[in-house]
């Protein structure tokens, strides 16, 4: 769509030393999230990483939204 633009939040989650670890990254205009937003997250990309199937990888979430300029 013309003159819109996304914002939003990315989190790429793997597992390093047995533990989930957690690449997150803002994007856009988007600004003072909580760190409970980054957290609930978190946790949901962990329990989705329990359900992957053996020699699963590359698990990024992302929430986008369209914003006018």
């Amino acid at each position: 769509m013309f003159g819109t633009k996304k914002s939003g939040i990315e989190i790429k989650t793997f597992c390093s030393a047995g533990r989930p670890q957690h690449d997150v990254r803002f994007c856009g205009e988007i600004r003072d999230v909580p760190q409970e937003v980054v957290d609930m997250l978190q946790t949901v990309n962990e329990k989705l990483y329990e359900f992957m199937p053996q020699e699963s990888y590359g698990l990024v979430s992302r929430i986008e939204y369209k914003h006018h300029k």
